[in-house]
């Protein structure tokens, strides 16, 4: 870490000695705004990023869960694809570690989502109070 310090005090006494240079010999500065001009040449263009792919139409789970209660929520989750359990997972943000991703059963996802969103809904019922003092 000294070595970097002692270094980064270098190149700014040199920076300050080039700059001072610059200012009083005018065929110096001139030679010198032309070597540095050749540093900015343009960037070459970045990558693009591929578009995503299309999501499904993703039903609102929280809506669906109130609507059908926890027995029925669980039967319409099994009734739908793996495609859109994950990416039900992926937009609930539901999964950061991200261990469901080799999961190719449908039942264990559903029970996987359905688990996480009552758990979500435990953590979440504890800030409600029933009165304020």
């Amino acid at each position: 870490m000294r070595e970097e310090k002692a270094v980064g005090r270098l190149l700014r006494k040199l920076t300050d000695l080039i700059v001072e240079e610059a200012e009083s010999n005018e065929v110096f500065a001139q030679r010198l705004r032309a070597a540095l001009s050749e540093l900015s040449l343009p960037a070459a263009p970045r990558p693009q990023k591929a578009p995503d792919s299309p999501k499904p139409n993703l039903p609102d789970v929280h809506a669906e869960l109130a609507s059908r209660g926890e027995s029925e929520f669980r039967l319409w989750l099994l009734g739908q694809s793996r495609e859109v359990l994950r990416a039900i997972i992926r937009s609930e943000d539901i999964d950061p570690t991200r261990r469901t991703a080799k999961w190719k059963d449908v039942d264990k996802l559903a029970d996987y989502v359905a688990e996480s969103l009552k758990s979500r809904q435990q953590r979440g019922a504890s800030f409600l109070t029933t009165g304020i003092p």
